[in-house]
């Protein structure tokens, strides 16, 4: 699936992955995308799309022009 179908699925509360991300060249570890809630320190907060990794952690998502255009987006 593409960028945009990918979306969507995030925004319905699945997580997605590119195909590439599963490969031995890349070492994706399990790496997902999936919406979280951001809260400044005054309390401010925001949704974003960030990369959460198994172990809980979490990295905002760059939107690389290749991921944004890739056609091999799937559900987890």
């Amino acid at each position: 699936m593409n960028f945009s179908e990918a979306l969507r699925h995030i925004r319905s509360g699945k997580r997605v992955r590119r195909a590439l991300w599963g490969t031995p060249e890349y070492s994706a570890d399990g790496k997902w995308l999936e919406l979280a809630t951001l809260r400044d320190e005054q309390g401010n907060s925001e949704e974003c799309l960030v990369v959460r990794f198994p172990d809980g952690s979490f990295r905002l998502f760059a939107g690389a022009n290749w991921d944004l255009i890739a056609e091999d987006w799937g559900l987890v």
